[in-house]
């Protein structure tokens, strides 16, 4: 069996998404995730045009996004980290799966993650 399908096994890849008006803040946690081995990779994109509900109304504000690469098993601390860093009161912090990658990428991605935590 070959060292990536082994560690793909044992952990669980995702993305995170998150997004701020403020791109330092975002830098901030980026640097912060990357010290700490809780993201292999982000990737700070924008300005982006972002339209939600928010106190019954509907807004606009023009915001940057953030694209964070970890595993599953990280995803508590990497929650916590933003939550603790944001300048939003309720900071958007979503997870997808990394269903498919290159394998010297993805093998890449889970050698420079943090060992995760066993609870």
């Amino acid at each position: 069996m070959s060292n990536v399908r082994r560690i793909k096994r044992s952990m669980k890849l995702i993305a995170i998404t998150t997004t701020s008006d403020d791109k330092s803040v975002l830098e901030s946690i980026a640097k912060e995730l990357l010290k700490n081995q809780l993201a292999a990779c982000v990737q700070i994109s924008g300005p982006i045009d972002s339209w939600y509900r928010w106190e019954g109304e509907v807004k606009n504000s023009t915001e940057w996004q953030c694209l964070i690469k970890t595993s599953e098993q990280l995803f508590r601390q990497v929650r916590n980290t933003i939550t603790n860093l944001h300048n939003y009161e309720l900071p958007q912090v979503v997870s997808f799966d990394i269903a498919g990658g290159s394998k010297k990428y993805l093998l890449w991605l889970t050698h420079n993650l943090t060992n995760p935590p066993t609870d």
